[in-house]
C-alpha cells in the first residue's frame, strides 16, 4: 500500500527500538482527536549528520507531493507533520532528535 507511487509503506509493527518510525494516524472529526495508528515508513537508523542525505531525500519526496508541513517543538527537536488528506490518511508525525523513537500510543 502506498500514499502515492513514490512513498513506500510497510505494515511491520515489531521492530527493534533503534529505528525511526513515521506513524500514520487516522482522525475522527478533528486533527487533534487521533484514534488509531499504523506504521508508514521505518528507517533502519535514526538520522544523524552522517546519514542526513538519505533521510532528506525521503522527506523531499514527501514534500514534492505536497505532504510535508514543518513545525518546531518547544524542546527544539524537529517535528514534521505530514497531511495526507486525499488518500484517507490524515496526519503523519515524525520526531527527529533524542525522543525520536516513541511507542505508537504516545504519539
Amino acid at each position: 500500500m502506498t500514499t502515492s507511487d513514490k512513498i513506500p509503506v510497510t505494515t511491520r509493527l515489531n521492530r527493534p527500538s533503534g529505528r525511526m518510525l513515521i506513524a500514520v494516524a487516522r482522525v475522527a472529526g478533528q486533527p487533534e482527536s487521533f484514534v488509531t495508528y499504523r506504521p508508514a515508513i521505518w528507517f533502519d537508523e535514526t538520522p544523524t549528520v552522517c546519514r542526513r542525505s538519505r533521510w532528506s531525500r525521503t522527506m523531499r519526496r514527501l514534500e514534492r507531493c505536497g505532504l510535508v508541513i514543518r513545525q518546531v517543538d518547544r524542546s527544539r527537536d524537529r517535528v514534521r507533520k505530514v497531511a495526507v488528506t486525499e488518500t484517507g490518511w490524515h496526519w503523519v508525525i515524525e520526531n527527529c532528535g533524542p525522543g525520536a523513537v516513541l511507542p505508537l500510543e504516545s504519539l
